[in-house]
């Protein structure tokens, strides 16, 4: 998990936070996580590199009926506040990510 590249909210979002707790519990160190504000920029970046993010299920959906062609969404099992996807350009294998947060 370490080789991928993270695009998430900042650190006042609870995905955020989870995926921080959840490396620390595994005893695992954070990949590179990088910072964006604003979900457009995020999809935007996620489409145009081999970032990966994790979004809000609903957000992902929607992302993907406009870009089906480009995007790639797997919903996690793992608890969060609300339902939460993987989300990525297709270059990403969004399996291995999700087996490995679902443990």
């Amino acid at each position: 998990m370490q080789k991928y590249q993270l695009l998430l909210y900042p650190k006042y979002c609870p995905i955020h936070n989870r995926i921080a707790q959840i490396y620390k519990e595994l005893k695992l160190k954070l990949p590179p996580i990088y910072e964006v504000n604003y979900s457009e920029s995020i999809i935007s970046f996620i489409k145009n590199s081999d970032y990966v993010t994790i979004l809000p299920k609903s957000l992902a959906v929607n992302k993907i009926k406009d870009d089906e062609n480009i995007l790639e969404t797997r919903e996690l099992d793992i608890a969060f506040q609300r339902k939460v996807s993987v989300f990525s350009n297709k270059k990403v294998s969004l399996k291995q990510i999700v087996n490995k947060l679902d443990g």
